[in-house]
């Protein structure tokens, strides 16, 4: 008794390639002693033709310092009036904490 039977000769895969490295960002180099840039603030008093400074700078109602967020450092406000050429003082108002304005 005679069989049909087809053989397929199937090549095997080849290995397959190593894989590539990944790409690395060069080594961190120790910071440098000196820095690239610097950050300096610089104020002055509106309507001034005084130029910018970073020294503290005192106003009519005194020296108003300010944090990051951009809010006063102030504890207290003097409220005064103008009259008869002096100052006159009519209240202190203390700023609210811990609430946002809005």
């Amino acid at each position: 008794h005679t069989s049909n039977q087809v053989v397929v000769e199937v090549p095997l895969p080849s290995p397959l390639p190593a894989p590539t490295p990944p790409l690395l960002p060069p080594p961190l180099q120790p910071p440098s002693s000196t820095p690239a840039f610097t950050i300096e603030k610089l104020q002055r008093i509106a309507g001034t033709k005084s130029g910018f400074t970073t020294s503290p700078l005192t106003g009519t109602i005194g020296e108003t310092r300010f944090n990051a967020q951009g809010d006063t450092s102030n504890r207290a406000f003097a409220i005064y009036r103008a009259t008869g050429g002096n100052w006159v003082g009519i209240e202190t108002v203390s700023p609210k904490t811990g609430s946002a304005a809005g």
